[in-house]
């Protein structure tokens, strides 16, 4: 069965979605990689924060190469969410001679996001980061507590890792995508 989580909207600056997306993805990963990963300790260089992350080389490129790539996406349409899933492969029936997989997922987190102004104030600027540095470790929270809390739906590992995937789904492709 499918368990969905969707994070409130993050309304951040330009320059710090990447490192917020890369905070929580790495924070749901780390919590669902249940082989045989070191973990591994990493500061945030934006904000006063560390988190923890799975040493698997394959695992932080993925994350890297898809928060730059959602950053990017962002600049030039202000609102988006990234959804994380991870799944199982199966067999699925066909009457082709060739053998077909199909994904079933069994959990998907979402992460809307919305790209606000900078304040030109100082003042105002280090309040705001401030105030998005609590709602990153708030949403940090929310991830761990829910991991902790939702364990039924998760299968059995196979391998080190689960497969997953990152994706941007637009609007009318998910029905859990908020305004």
């Amino acid at each position: 069965m499918l368990e969905q989580f969707v994070l409130s909207e993050l309304e951040v600056e330009q320059y710090q979605v990447k490192e917020i997306l890369k905070c929580l993805l790495h924070t749901v990963m780390f919590h669902r990689a249940l082989g045989a990963f070191a973990p591994e300790d990493s500061d945030s260089p934006l904000f006063d924060l560390n988190f923890v992350r799975c040493s698997d080389k394959l695992i932080i490129n993925t994350i890297e190469e898809k928060a730059d790539a959602f950053s990017k996406a962002l600049e030039r349409s202000q609102k988006g969410q990234v959804v994380l899933g991870f799944f199982q492969k199966q067999a699925k029936s066909s009457w082709s001679i060739y053998p077909k997989e199909e994904r079933v997922y069994w959990e998907q987190w979402s992460f809307p996001f919305t790209v606000v102004p900078s304040p030109v104030d100082l003042n105002e600027r280090h309040r705001r980061k401030l105030l998005v540095e609590k709602m990153l470790m708030d949403r940090m929270m929310f991830i761990i507590r829910r991991v902790n809390e939702f364990q039924d739906h998760v299968p059995p590992v196979a391998g080190d890792c689960f497969p997953f995937d990152i994706s941007f789904p637009q609007p009318s492709e998910s029905w859990i995508w908020r305004r």
